[in-house]
């Protein structure tokens, strides 16, 4: 276990030095699959925004990479450092939960499925 915690103390350190030196290659590929995903052309992208995505694809990379490193650690308490996405969490936490049932409601008994047949009574 250690060394995964250590392992994902590196891929931490990595993705902060890419960022630190606006490094974003390395986040190229899952942004642009991450946009694909969403329905949205990376071809329409200018460069700024291009750029502020993958910014934020390396931020959650760092995220996740600490959380995964305090959990092999023991903590499971972790919160994330990065204010958007602290913000995002904090919005989905706070709505109402979605229902767990199905959107069409199951259909009542019919006679012809209801109970026992008495005896000497056919359906």
């Amino acid at each position: 276990m250690a060394a995964k915690r250590d392992s994902y103390g590196k891929v931490a350190a990595r993705a902060r030095e890419a960022l630190a030196s606006d490094g974003f290659g390395e986040a190229r590929e899952i942004t642009a699959s991450l946009l694909r995903r969403q329905g949205i052309a990376t071809a329409t992208c200018r460069v700024a925004e291009w750029n502020q995505v993958r910014q934020a694809v390396v931020k959650a990379g760092i995220d996740v990479a600490e959380a995964m490193q305090a959990r092999c650690a023991g903590d499971f308490e972790h919160e994330p450092k990065d204010r958007r996405l602290k913000t995002a969490l904090a919005a989905l936490a706070s709505e109402p939960a979605r229902a767990s049932t199905p959107a069409v409601p199951a259909a009542a008994p019919s006679a012809t499925t209801a109970g026992p047949v008495p005896r000497g009574r056919l359906r």
